[in-house]
């Protein structure tokens, strides 16, 4: 491209000639691979868009629960979302084109689970049926990520014979934005109670003469723990000792409590009988 340019001075008319060389400006176009779909909690990464002038390309959240740090892309939650891929090109490229990419990030799936009850005809249910929710991703809990009650019922008639019943487990009022629910039922399980056992440990079965020997008895009841004595005697009726019962009742399960008696041996041997 040239031009001219004329002037007059006191010498004379001059003419002047100018050239400038044209430069295009360039397009450019990006690619940006698909975006595979995900489930909440999925690590995704860095973005690979890549633009045709070799320059960097920027990414951006269109919609969705979504964020992005630089390439690297983080979900936040469950549904659909919309990233854009741009590069607002510089003194030889025009700004390219956008490219966007649309994904679905499902929900992640909690296991919700009934609580088994097992317990005896002489013994009342729990106050309340439990359970308990396992599967929450990243630092989610229960109250920060769901709201509501499951439902829970139990098929047992009032004053139940023994036999299995079931527990059954529904969504009730239970919902989440980010988790689906897996609800999985349990079992309530009524026996008869049987008869209180005791049962005897001995700290060696071989003493040597005049060595200590722990007698320790176990009793295991399904009836609250009653304060008394278990009775240690030998095979001819001589009793050894008595030693004081310690324990512990269970609400809705075993009393047991253990006696224990120390004592010295003649040689000899024994048939021990524990009795409370």
């Amino acid at each position: 491209i040239s031009d001219t340019a004329t002037f007059t001075d006191t010498a004379g008319s001059h003419t002047i000639t100018f050239y400038a060389q044209a430069y295009a400006v360039q397009t450019q176009t990006i690619t940006f691979p698909a975006i595979g779909n995900h489930t909440y909690g999925d690590y995704v990464g860095n973005l690979t868009a890549t633009a045709s002038s070799g320059l960097p390309v920027t990414y951006s959240i269109v919609s969705g629960p979504a964020t992005i740090s630089g390439s690297y892309l983080n979900l936040t939650g469950a549904g659909t979302v919309v990233v854009q891929a741009d590069q607002a090109g510089n003194a030889s490229y025009l700004a390219a084109p956008p490219v966007q990419q649309t994904f679905t990030v499902a929900k992640a799936t909690l296991s919700v689970v009934a609580n088994q009850i097992e317990r005896y005809t002489s013994q009342l249910n729990p106050p309340a049926l439990t359970y308990e929710m396992t599967g929450f991703v990243l630092s989610d809990t229960q109250i920060s990520a769901t709201t509501g009650q499951p439902t829970l019922v139990s098929n047992a008639p009032p004053n139940p014979p023994t036999g299995s019943y079931v527990i059954t487990i529904t969504q009730g009022t239970r919902a989440s934005a980010n988790y689906a629910f897996n609800f999985i039922n349990s079992g309530l399980v009524i026996s008869s109670p049987s008869s209180t056992q005791t049962t005897l440990a001995l700290s060696t079965a071989t003493a040597t003469n005049q060595q200590v020997v722990t007698l320790t008895a176990t009793v295991t009841t399904i009836e609250p723990l009653v304060p008394g004595n278990v009775t240690f005697v030998d095979s001819n009726g001589h009793v050894l000792g008595h030693a004081g019962i310690v324990g512990e009742y269970a609400a809705y399960g075993y009393s047991t409590s253990t006696a224990t008696l120390s004592r010295k041996f003649a040689p000899g041997q024994y048939q021990i009988t524990a009795t409370d």
